[in-house]
C-alpha cells in the first residue's frame, strides 16, 4: 500500500509548525521523495509566496538518491502552489511585505487578488521607504550628538590632565592642541544637528503623509511616524 508522507518528518528536528519545517528542511530523504504529497508541499510553498524555482531544489535533492520526480509530482505540487498563493497574494499580505522592503518576486501574476496585492504592496512600499528614510536622518542626528557628548568628554579628560601638574609642556602643548581641534568639531556637529531640525519636521510630517493616505484608502492602519 502506498502511504503518503506530510511534511512533518522526525529527521527535521522537533515537529514543528508545517511553515517552518517546510522552510528548514535543506535534504530530502528516499522516502520523501518517493511518497511526499506534493500538493501538499506545493501548497506551503505558495503561501510562503516562493517561484517555481523551489521544485528544482526537490528534483536536485531527490536525484541525489537516483530518485526522478515524475511530470505527475510536478502536476500536483504547481496545483498545491497556485492554491496556496491565493493565501499569499491577499491585500494585507502584500502591503505587509511593502512595508518590509522585502520583494514578491512576481509569484502573483495571474492570480486571483494580483491587482490588489500589488497596490497594496506599491504603498506599503511607500510607507517602508519613508519610515527608512526617517530612521536614518534621525540616526544621523543621534550620531552627530553622541560624537560631540564624545569630544566634550575627552576635552575634560585632558583639562584633568592638564590640571594634574603631571604632564610635560611639550604633553600640555599637546591637549590643549587636542581640545581645541574636539572643540571645534563638537560645534560643528552640533550646528549640523542645529541645520537638520527643520529638515528632520519635514521629513516627518511626508511620512505621516503616507500614513494617512494608505490608512484612507483602507489599507491595514498604520500608526503616525514619530
Amino acid at each position: 500500500m502506498i502511504r503518503r508522507l506530510y511534511p512533518t518528518f522526525k529527521h527535521c528536528g522537533s515537529i514543528l509548525f508545517v511553515a517552518v519545517f517546510l522552510g528548514s528542511c535543506a535534504t530530502l530523504s528516499p522516502d520523501e521523495c518517493r511518497y511526499l504529497n506534493w500538493e501538499v508541499r506545493g501548497n506551503f510553498d505558495g503561501m510562503a509566496g516562493n517561484t517555481l524555482e523551489k521544485w528544482e531544489t526537490y528534483e536536485n535533492a531527490c536525484w541525489k538518491h537516483k530518485i526522478m520526480l515524475t511530470q505527475d509530482n510536478l502536476e500536483d505540487y504547481k496545483a498545491g502552489r497556485r492554491q496556496g498563493l491565493l493565501d499569499f497574494c491577499t491585500m494585507d499580505n502584500g502591503y505587509q511585505i511593502g512595508l518590509g522592503m522585502s520583494f514578491h518576486r512576481y509569484v502573483c501574476v495571474g492570480i486571483d487578488g494580483e491587482a490588489s496585492f500589488l497596490r497594496a504592496y506599491d504603498a506599503g512600499r511607500s510607507l517602508g521607504s519613508a519610515r527608512q528614510q526617517l530612521m536614518s536622518f534621525k540616526r544621523s542626528i543621534s550620531y552627530n550628538d553622541q560624537r560631540a557628548r564624545d569630544l566634550l568628554k575627552k576635552n575634560a579628560d585632558y583639562q584633568a590632565e592638564i590640571s594634574s601638574g603631571q604632564l610635560t609642556d611639550k604633553e600640555i602643548d599637546e591637549r590643549v592642541r587636542q581640545i581645541s581641534q574636539n572643540s571645534m568639531e563638537s560645534g560643528r556637529l552640533l550646528k549640523e544637528n542645529e541645520q537638520k531640525i527643520p529638515q528632520l519636521a519635514e521629513i516627518t510630517q511626508a511620512c505621516n503623509e503616507v500614513v494617512r493616505r494608505n490608512n484612507a484608502k483602507g489599507f491595514p492602519p498604520q500608526r503616525l511616524c514619530g
